[in-house]
Protein backbone atom coordinates (compact mmCIF):
# COMPACT_ATOMS: atom_id res chain seq x y z
CA UNK A 1 0.00 0.00 0.00
CA UNK A 2 3.04 2.39 0.21
CA UNK A 3 3.58 2.54 -3.53
CA UNK A 4 -0.54 1.40 -4.97
CA UNK A 5 -3.45 3.24 -3.66
CA UNK A 6 -4.73 -0.20 -4.04
CA UNK A 7 -4.60 -3.92 -4.60
CA UNK A 8 -6.71 -3.11 -7.91
CA UNK A 9 -3.50 -0.57 -8.72
CA UNK A 10 -1.00 -2.66 -8.14
CA UNK A 11 -2.35 -6.09 -10.25
CA UNK A 12 -3.03 -3.26 -13.11
CA UNK A 13 0.09 -2.41 -12.80
CA UNK A 14 1.40 -6.17 -12.75
CA UNK A 15 -0.31 -6.59 -16.50
CA UNK A 16 1.14 -3.72 -17.47
CA UNK A 17 4.56 -4.78 -16.80
CA UNK A 18 3.47 -7.96 -18.38
CA UNK A 19 2.45 -6.39 -21.63
CA UNK A 20 5.89 -4.61 -22.03
CA UNK A 21 7.67 -7.51 -21.36
CA UNK A 22 5.43 -9.64 -23.80
CA UNK A 23 6.46 -6.76 -26.17
CA UNK A 24 9.52 -7.14 -25.85
CA UNK A 25 9.96 -10.26 -25.91
CA UNK A 26 8.06 -10.97 -29.27
CA UNK A 27 9.47 -7.69 -31.01
CA UNK A 28 12.48 -9.13 -32.74
CA UNK A 29 11.42 -12.61 -33.85
CA UNK A 30 9.15 -11.20 -36.42
CA UNK A 31 5.82 -11.42 -34.63
CA UNK A 32 4.96 -7.30 -34.74
CA UNK A 33 4.61 -7.59 -38.52
CA UNK A 34 1.87 -9.95 -38.01
CA UNK A 35 -0.68 -9.17 -35.13
CA UNK A 36 -2.37 -12.97 -35.43
CA UNK A 37 0.87 -14.58 -34.98
CA UNK A 38 2.00 -12.01 -31.89
CA UNK A 39 -1.19 -13.18 -29.99
CA UNK A 40 -0.54 -16.56 -30.70
CA UNK A 41 3.07 -16.59 -29.50
CA UNK A 42 2.02 -14.42 -25.99
CA UNK A 43 -0.80 -16.92 -25.76
CA UNK A 44 1.67 -19.74 -25.78
CA UNK A 45 3.47 -18.20 -23.16
CA UNK A 46 0.75 -17.80 -20.85
CA UNK A 47 -0.48 -21.19 -20.93
CA UNK A 48 2.88 -21.86 -18.57
CA UNK A 49 1.12 -18.72 -16.47
CA UNK A 50 -2.24 -19.77 -15.89
CA UNK A 51 -2.55 -17.19 -12.68
CA UNK A 52 -1.99 -14.22 -15.15
CA UNK A 53 -4.65 -15.24 -17.26
CA UNK A 54 -7.19 -15.34 -14.35
CA UNK A 55 -6.22 -11.94 -12.98
CA UNK A 56 -6.45 -10.74 -17.02
CA UNK A 57 -9.60 -11.88 -17.27
CA UNK A 58 -10.74 -11.02 -13.92
CA UNK A 59 -9.69 -7.43 -14.35
CA UNK A 60 -10.82 -6.65 -17.88
CA UNK A 61 -14.48 -7.84 -16.41
CA UNK A 62 -14.21 -5.70 -13.64
CA UNK A 63 -12.79 -2.91 -15.73
CA UNK A 64 -15.78 -2.33 -17.13
CA UNK A 65 -16.82 0.04 -14.62
CA UNK A 66 -15.43 3.50 -15.21
CA UNK A 67 -14.16 3.78 -11.72
CA UNK A 68 -12.15 0.61 -11.03
CA UNK A 69 -8.82 1.52 -11.66
CA UNK A 70 -8.38 -0.77 -14.54
CA UNK A 71 -10.93 0.81 -16.64
CA UNK A 72 -7.93 3.44 -18.19
CA UNK A 73 -5.67 0.89 -18.47
CA UNK A 74 -7.96 -1.66 -20.74
CA UNK A 75 -9.37 1.25 -22.64
CA UNK A 76 -6.02 2.17 -23.57
CA UNK A 77 -4.47 -1.23 -24.43
CA UNK A 78 -8.00 -1.95 -26.38
CA UNK A 79 -7.36 1.00 -28.53
CA UNK A 80 -3.93 0.55 -28.77
CA UNK A 81 -4.42 -3.20 -29.86
CA UNK A 82 -7.04 -2.47 -32.33
CA UNK A 83 -5.68 0.56 -34.10
CA UNK A 84 -2.24 -1.82 -34.33
CA UNK A 85 -4.14 -4.55 -36.00
CA UNK A 86 -6.42 -2.30 -38.01
CA UNK A 87 -3.13 -0.81 -39.12
CA UNK A 88 -2.05 -3.78 -40.25
CA UNK A 89 -5.02 -4.95 -41.97
CA UNK A 90 -4.91 -1.69 -44.42
CA UNK A 91 -1.16 -2.07 -44.75
CA UNK A 92 -1.80 -5.88 -46.09
CA UNK A 93 -4.54 -4.38 -48.48
CA UNK A 94 -2.25 -2.27 -49.66
CA UNK A 95 0.18 -4.72 -50.58
CA UNK A 96 -2.89 -6.76 -52.10
CA UNK A 97 -2.63 -9.87 -49.77
CA UNK A 98 -5.75 -9.40 -47.93
CA UNK A 99 -8.92 -8.51 -49.50
CA UNK A 100 -10.66 -4.60 -49.62
CA UNK A 101 -13.86 -5.60 -48.60
CA UNK A 102 -12.63 -6.75 -45.00
CA UNK A 103 -13.04 -3.61 -42.63
CA UNK A 104 -9.79 -2.85 -40.52
CA UNK A 105 -11.63 -2.12 -36.91
CA UNK A 106 -13.90 -5.21 -37.58
CA UNK A 107 -10.88 -7.30 -38.00
CA UNK A 108 -9.13 -6.07 -35.20
CA UNK A 109 -12.27 -6.02 -32.69
CA UNK A 110 -12.69 -9.97 -34.03
CA UNK A 111 -9.04 -10.72 -32.93
CA UNK A 112 -9.30 -9.33 -30.09
CA UNK A 113 -12.63 -10.31 -29.10
CA UNK A 114 -11.57 -13.95 -29.87
CA UNK A 115 -8.35 -14.15 -27.67
CA UNK A 116 -9.70 -13.20 -24.82
CA UNK A 117 -12.80 -15.17 -25.01
CA UNK A 118 -10.18 -18.11 -26.07
CA UNK A 119 -8.62 -17.36 -22.45
CA UNK A 120 -11.93 -17.48 -20.54
CA UNK A 121 -12.57 -21.22 -22.12
CA UNK A 122 -9.27 -22.42 -21.56
CA UNK A 123 -9.51 -21.32 -17.61
CA UNK A 124 -12.44 -23.89 -17.52
CA UNK A 125 -10.45 -26.33 -20.19
CA UNK A 126 -6.80 -26.34 -20.22
CA UNK A 127 -6.91 -28.88 -23.09
CA UNK A 128 -7.86 -25.94 -25.39
CA UNK A 129 -4.80 -24.63 -27.88
CA UNK A 130 -5.09 -20.89 -27.55
CA UNK A 131 -2.61 -20.41 -29.68
CA UNK A 132 -3.82 -22.62 -32.78
CA UNK A 133 -7.51 -20.89 -32.35
CA UNK A 134 -6.37 -17.55 -32.69
CA UNK A 135 -4.50 -18.38 -35.60
CA UNK A 136 -7.05 -20.17 -37.32
CA UNK A 137 -9.53 -17.17 -36.56
CA UNK A 138 -6.83 -14.80 -37.57
CA UNK A 139 -6.46 -16.85 -40.85
CA UNK A 140 -10.68 -16.57 -41.81
CA UNK A 141 -10.60 -12.94 -40.90
CA UNK A 142 -8.55 -12.02 -43.35
CA UNK A 143 -9.23 -14.88 -46.20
Amino acid sequence: MHYFASKDDLLTEVLRAGDEAAEARYRFHGAESDPGEYLARALTADRANSPRVRLYVTLAAASIDPAHPAHAYFRKRFALLRDGIAEHVVTEQREGRVAPGLDPRFAASALIAASDGVQLQWLNDPSIDMAAHIRRVWRALLA
